[in-house]
């Protein structure tokens, strides 16, 4: 028995509570019930560059189901691809908030550390001393190191 509810579809479209394909994706799903990605993508049509839209769909159902409106039903053979892949249905859920990963942050001081390095490098020619190859260096070591530590806190944060 599938888990979808009228008022929450009606909700969702009346607040435009997904975006235009996300939705396009959803009602769609929620029209056909369960179906795998290149089911649904089939219902489309062939897209601008002729390959269809098996992709989008599937990055779409993907972030439906991170956002509670959809959800893997069960794995089967797709009449599409004849493959055992993933059955996708709606739920009876309104989306959930999907916190957004942290950009990195550059300081104003790291900014000004890279410009100088790259003014350095571009118009050193041949009278580079060490000293200032060793200052563009640690800015961009720093910068490496602060990228680093930026995106394993955001691996984290994905699986915690």
């Amino acid at each position: 028995m599938r888990r979808t509810s009228v008022a929450v579809y009606n909700q969702i479209q009346s607040e435009g509570l997904l975006s235009k394909m996300r939705w396009r994706v959803y009602a769609k799903l929620y029209q056909l019930g369960p179906a795998t990605a290149a089911e649904l993508a089939q219902t489309f049509g062939p897209s601008r560059g002729g390959r269809g839209e098996a992709g989008n769909v599937h990055a779409r159902l993907n972030e439906l189901v991170e956002r509670g409106v959809a959800e893997v039903v069960r794995t089967r053979e797709c009449t599409v691809t004849r493959r055992d892949v993933h059955e996708y249905d709606v739920t009876d859920q309104l989306p959930q908030k999907v916190d957004k990963l942290p950009k990195p942050v550059l300081t104003s001081r790291m900014r000004k550390q890279f410009r100088e390095a790259a003014a350095f490098l571009e118009n050193a020619g041949d009278t580079v001393d060490a000293a200032s190859i060793r200052n563009a260096i640690v800015a961009l070591d720093k910068f490496q190191r602060h990228r680093e530590t930026v995106m394993s806190s955001r691996q984290g944060s994905l699986f915690d």
